[in-house]
């Protein structure tokens, strides 16, 4: 049966250069890989769970290799569980070093689009009962998180995603952005987020993505700085886009920080920090 569902393909950044790194024994690598599937283990099983408990439209997760994939007939409940996963996964192992744990990074693509669930073949082949989910919503959440040129631990959004979360302009002096209001395991919570009109290689386009770090940045930018700091010098200089994507995004998202209107020392103090992080 075909149906339309919000779906979002989510990957894990630097997997191939881990797994291909001439540097390391495959013993390390293991070590590597164990401590960031463990961390991912948790959170979409935690998140997922608690959002499926609180909603009557559950979220469907298939896991392959170092991709998930999710998808629900409701957009909230899916941006909800992302946004949740994304930051718990990244200061879950806030309190070890580099060298004890490593915390994963993640980029997300969420579309709208149709599928189709046929019996998975290896499961059929197997004597399992297992679903492969297939078409144009697998294959354009895929595009929009591997192919749409954009490093970085990103949640990157589709138009007719945002369309349906009816969300609100925002104009703020420093950048124009959106938001919504979201019933978040029944506390309302403010979701953020920003037009992008041109990728890495200077080519338009179309997307939107979800300023997720807002609301960690906005309780704890220091443990947020701590944490950047620590996975900066992890990064091999040809990958090293990833990290400065990202700590861009967490020093953009801080600009919609409350700090400003309570404390200016501190808003410039911390936002400074994550400017040197650039």
């Amino acid at each position: 049966m075909i149906e339309t569902k919000y779906c979002a393909f989510i990957d894990v950044l630097g997997y191939k250069a881990i797994v291909m790194d001439t540097s390391t024994t495959n013993e390390q690598k293991v070590k590597i890989l164990h401590s960031i599937y463990s961390n991912l283990a948790v959170q979409f099983v935690n998140v997922v769970n608690q959002v499926n408990s609180t909603t009557d439209s559950k979220i469907y997760l298939r896991s392959f290799s170092d991709c998930f994939y999710l998808d629900c007939a409701s957009v909230e409940p899916l941006i909800i569980a992302i946004e949740d996963i994304f930051s718990n996964a990244f200061g879950f192992y806030a309190n070890f070093t580099e060298e004890e744990e490593k915390t994963p990074l993640m980029r997300c693509g969420i579309v709208k689009d149709w599928i189709v669930k046929f019996k998975d073949i290896g499961a059929i082949a197997t004597g399992q009962d297992e679903i492969n989910p297939v078409g144009k919503a697998v294959a354009r959440a895929y595009e929009t998180s591997e192919l749409s040129k954009l490093s970085g631990m990103r949640i990157i959004i589709s138009p007719e995603v945002i369309k349906d979360l009816e969300v609100l302009h925002l104009t703020i002096p420093d950048f124009q952005c959106y938001f919504k209001d979201l019933s978040t395991y029944g506390v309302d919570m403010r979701y953020y987020f920003r037009h992008i009109d041109t990728n890495e290689k200077s080519e338009e386009c179309n997307l939107y993505e979800m300023l997720w770090p807002y609301n960690r940045v906005n309780d704890q930018a220091y443990a947020c700085i701590d944490i950047l700091t620590k996975i900066k010098p992890t990064f091999p200089q040809a990958v090293i886009r990833q990290f400065n994507k990202t700590a861009q995004l967490f020093h953009d998202s801080y600009l919609l920080s409350e700090w400003k209107g309570k404390d200016l020392s501190i808003y410039e103090r911390d936002l400074d920090a994550f400017a040197k992080l650039l």
